[in-house]
């Protein structure tokens, strides 16, 4: 029903009296909504189906926090961090953002396209990602393991391999007291 009445319709509407560019603009709108696509399906139907946004990552602003969807659109603000669903990544602090609003900073946006592949890679045990020195960033299991992921620059290739490290630890049951993916061939090192 929100979708219904956020693209300016109700249940009973006519489907010969749908305005299909004005229910498509409104629905554009929301922030909430990744991808849309809707039309008709005769005789008696119009269809519209979308694709909601999830938040990928928390970051702090000047005025608390913002959950960013995988390019970097802020879906929700919180003045406070209550309830994470997602890596929280700091280091940073963004200025005063509002929902609909893209994050522009690029090292930021570097980061979620980091979290975004790991993601992809069917990995999602990274609690946090610091982004403060560039060129040491480090990442955090939610075990609290710490991960030295190097250069900022490079992160977007460490992609893949910190997934497959990360299966490997995680399927090896031992417990991890840090890990290294600055080089070329990853360090594990076990308690």
């Amino acid at each position: 029903e929100e979708i219904l009445t956020s693209a300016g319709l109700k249940g009973t509407t006519n489907i010969l009296a749908v305005n299909r560019a004005e229910v498509s603009r409104r629905l554009q709108q929301d922030a909430r909504i990744e991808l849309i696509s809707e039309g008709y399906q005769w005789p008696f139907s119009y269809v519209i189906t979308l694709r909601e946004r999830n938040v990928n990552a928390y970051i702090p602003t000047a005025d608390g926090f913002v959950a960013v969807d995988r390019t970097g659109k802020v879906l929700q603000v919180q003045r406070r961090f209550s309830h994470m669903s997602a890596p929280i990544v700091c280091g940073v602090t963004l200025p005063s953002l509002l929902i609909g609003e893209t994050v522009s900073d690029e090292g930021v946006r570097t980061g979620l396209l980091f979290l975004v592949k790991l993601n992809e890679q069917g990995n999602s045990d990274l609690s946090e990602l610091n982004l403060e020195n560039t060129d040491a960033v480090m990442g955090y299991t939610l075990r609290g393991t710490p991960i030295a992921l190097g250069r900022l620059s490079e992160l977007e290739d460490k992609a893949e391999t910190a997934a497959q490290v990360l299966r490997e630890v995680e399927g090896s049951g031992r417990s991890v007291r840090y890990m290294d993916l600055k080089s070329k061939v990853p360090v594990v090192k076990f308690n």
